[in-house]
């Protein structure tokens, strides 16, 4: 699918997730992917490390792409004082920017469309003044476009979020999902959702598209 501009962009992302039953994959990211992923958020530790949820489960669970970080600490009971839990509502820096270069390799665009939630505290002036859409679950998202590099920029200041709805122009694939999210769905061809299970530095799982998703708070 190639789409010419921001307004084509966001006229298929809409219309691929109108409609769409709240708690399935494709009220999140547009259906029309061949392969999707779901990509979590790390565990910060007091030191500053980064961990995978896996690591954190250890022998005691499982953890894949319906896994929930509530079910790790009902099991595993981590330590609060030591282990910090997974971000919501944006993706991880360090996610973000390995994400981010593993996906521009696989789509032909030089320009970028980012959705930014209205409902954050101190949003910046830039995203403040931008235009808006309403998209699944009635979320009005702020819309900004620019190159690859703006999915790594904060939305807000203090720095706290960036932007989770990231669409290239040519639509070959599309990372977002809902405020209430400790992780990021992916979708996207074939190749480039491989290439996002096995890029170093990522805990990815393959998600099925019937996958229920319900709210990760």
């Amino acid at each position: 699918m190639i789409i010419l501009n921001q307004e084509e962009v966001l006229s298929w992302y809409s219309g691929e997730i109108y409609g769409q039953p709240s708690a399935a994959l494709a009220s999140l990211v547009p259906h029309s992917f061949p392969a999707f992923a779901r990509v979590m958020n790390p565990v910060r530790t007091s030191k500053g490390q980064r961990l995978r949820w896996s690591v954190i489960a250890g022998s005691a669970m499982t953890v894949d792409s319906e896994t929930q970080w509530s079910e790790i600490v009902s099991i595993v009971n981590p330590d609060p004082n030591e282990y910090y839990e997974p971000e919501t509502g944006t993706i991880d820096s360090s996610i973000a920017l390995r994400l981010s270069a593993v996906l521009a390799k696989h789509t032909q665009s030089s320009a970028f469309t980012f959705l930014a939630w209205e409902g954050y505290d101190s949003l910046l002036e830039a995203v403040r003044e931008s235009p808006t859409i309403t998209i699944g679950e009635q979320r009005v998202m702020h819309v900004r476009s620019g190159s690859i590099e703006l999915a790594l920029e904060p939305i807000d200041f203090p720095p706290t979020r960036i932007a989770m709805n990231w669409i290239p122009d040519d639509g070959a694939w599309f990372v977002g999902n809902d405020i209430y999210a400790r992780s990021v769905f992916v979708g996207g061809s074939v190749a480039a959702v491989a290439a996002v299970l096995s890029a170093p530095g990522l805990e990815a799982y393959l998600v099925r598209p019937r996958q229920t998703v319900v709210p990760e708070d």
